[in-house]
This record gives structure tokens, C-alpha cells and sequence, in this order.
């Protein structure tokens, strides 16, 4: 898969591209089952980061992490700024996940209003300002396990980009070879 920029994404069959400040507001739209999803970032150039982010926080811990950080993550030539799974085997576990695409990303974008929702994947968006015009969409999965396919994702992401996506810095041990 190609990650240049929303046609190619589109061409590889992910669909919604919801902003999420809209999905503050309605997560409905979101099908109930298991898959992978981006965040994108439809701006030019790199954006604002701010030192306090809109991230609740998690365990106790800030979820901020200071501007060079976030500097140092940023990839460049591309709109992708996440990609996460929702469902299939989870990562730390290792058992099934229960979780549909509309659970996990209605969790994520909670994490983004400060709620706190036991999880913090993706955090570096919620330090993003005006975080809401980011974008989300998905890919349904029924057939495949979202973690390979996330696996292969971030594979080929750093295939091509010599680094994670902005906001998949916490994943450690990504296994999996091959593109989607």
C-alpha cells in the first residue's frame, strides 16, 4: 500500500473519512466490526504542536511529551499520522479482542476530550492543534486478523519512510513482512 496521499489510501479500500471532531459527536457511522483505521493529517507542511495536549490521563501518567519529541516523530510526504486495529488479536495479550472499529475509534477519539478510556494508543494527535480536523477512516475486516494487517502496515510504512507513523511511536516488537 501506497501511504503519498488520500487517493492511494482510498485505492486500498479504506472508506469514511470522517473529521473527528465530527466523530465527538457521532460515532454511529462507524461499522461494528473488526479492522484497521488511519489517522490523517489533510494539511500542509507540518502543523502546530502544542505542549499541553487535549489527551486525559492514563494510569495516573501525562500523556504529554515535550515538542522536540514530537518534532523528531514527525514523517514528512505523507497524511498518515496512525494506524491502529480494532478487534482480532490483541497485541499484548495475545487472546481475541472483542473490540469493532466503532468501539476502538469511539475510545480513541474519547481519549482526545480528555475522557479516560484505559488506553492510550496514538496519543501524539491529541498534542496537534486543532486536533478535531484530523481525519479517520477504516478498513473492515472479516476474513484476516487486524493485527497482521496493522503489522503490515507499519511494515511498509517503515519500509518506506525509515520510521514508525507519527503517532505509532509506543508500539514496540511490530512483527509481520509483506504489504496489505
Amino acid at each position: 500500500m501506497l501511504f503519498e496521499n488520500i487517493d492511494q489510501i482510498k485505492i486500498a479500500g479504506f472508506t469514511g473519512f470522517h473529521k473527528i471532531r465530527e466523530l465527538w459527536l457521532d460515532t454511529s457511522g462507524i461499522p461494528p466490526v473488526k479492522g484497521v483505521y488511519l489517522v490523517l493529517y489533510k494539511g500542509i507542511g507540518r502543523p502546530e504542536f502544542v505542549g499541553t495536549g487535549t489527551a486525559g490521563p492514563f494510569r495516573g501518567a501525562n500523556p504529554n511529551v515535550p515538542l522536540e519529541q514530537l518534532e523528531k516523530c514527525w514523517v514528512d510526504g505523507t497524511p498518515v499520522l496512525f494506524i491502529g486495529k480494532a478487534g482480532g488479536t490483541s497485541r499484548v495479550t495475545g487472546k481475541l479482542s472483542k473490540d469493532s472499529l466503532r468501539s476502538r475509534i469511539s475510545k480513541f477519539v474519547k481519549v482526545g476530550r480528555g475522557e479516560k478510556v484505559g488506553r492510550w494508543g496514538g496519543r501524539y494527535v491529541w498534542q496537534i492543534r486543532n486536533a478535531g480536523d484530523l481525519v479517520i477512516c477504516w478498513k473492515k475486516m472479516y476474513e484476516r486478523d487486524p493485527l497482521e494487517v496493522q503489522n503490515r502496515l507499519l511494515r511498509n510504512f517503515e519500509t518506506v519512510y525509515h520510521k514508525r507513523p507519527f503517532a505509532n511511536q509506543e508500539l514496540v516488537g511490530v512483527t509481520g513482512t509483506g504489504v496489505l
